[in-house]
């Protein structure tokens, strides 16, 4: 395994499923690559500066520079769709990854997390460019999402693709990766997403419990055939 690229909806995407992981694979000489859809431009800025817009796009996309410096990981590249609005091109993708060449593919699972509409796509994408390569989905606890599904659905039902009965999360999965090692580094990669983390402390990332189930471990199953090596 020589490079690695995990494609992600929004900046900060990279961080609470894959951090730890990345990270790791960076320390052993993988080569990290974060490919991100959008901007984040439709999101919110919780440091009181009160970004919009391109401004907010502008201020998260150098979060997520920052956070891919902290993990090892090479500058990110952008798809440039809308924030919200992400659609399943796989040739937009293919054309971001064919510079990279990628042997190992991650991102969300089916479940996109707490089933956004955008991290449901890029999902959608990365299986339709697979291309035989090995494809990691991230798998968090069972109902670890619900209070934010909840959430999301009073606020802003219109970012919610999955049924509201769709199970979040689950108990299978076919590769742990210890990364007590890089704990430190995974919470510093979340910090610097300011725009997105209340009061600057990396544990209220998105709701309190979140960082805290995935700081000793994160777990994947694949979604194809092919396999990679444990590390």
């Amino acid at each position: 395994m020589r490079r690695v690229a995990v494609v992600v909806a929004h900046p900060d995407d990279e961080s609470y499923p894959f951090a730890g992981t990345l990270a790791r694979l960076a320390d052993l000489g993988v080569e990290v690559h974060v490919v991100c859809a959008t901007r984040g431009e439709g999101g919110w800025d919780l440091t009181g500066e009160g970004r919009t817009g391109a401004a907010l796009a502008e201020a998260r996309a150098r979060e997520l520079a920052r956070s891919c410096e902290v993990l090892g990981a090479a500058p990110p590249r952008f798809l440039d769709m809308p924030d919200g609005g992400v659609e399943i091109v796989p040739e937009r993708l293919q054309a971001a990854l064919a510079p990279i060449e990628p042997d190992v593919l991650f991102t969300l699972g089916h479940d996109g997390a707490y089933g956004h509409v955008d991290h449901l796509a890029v999902t959608a994408m990365v299986g339709a460019v697979a291309g035989g390569r090995p494809v990691l989905h991230a798998v968090f606890p069972p109902g670890l999402f619900e209070p934010f599904r909840r959430k999301m659905k009073r606020f802003a039902p219109a970012a919610l693709g999955l049924p509201d009965d769709a199970p979040l999360g689950s108990r299978l999965f076919d590769l742990e990766v210890d990364i007590r090692p890089v704990q430190q580094r995974k919470l510093d990669s979340v910090a610097a997403h300011r725009t997105q983390v209340q009061g600057g402390e990396p544990r209220r990332f998105l709701f309190d419990g979140l960082l805290d189930a995935v700081l000793d471990v994160e777990r994947f199953r694949y979604a194809t055939e092919s396999r990679i090596a444990d590390f």
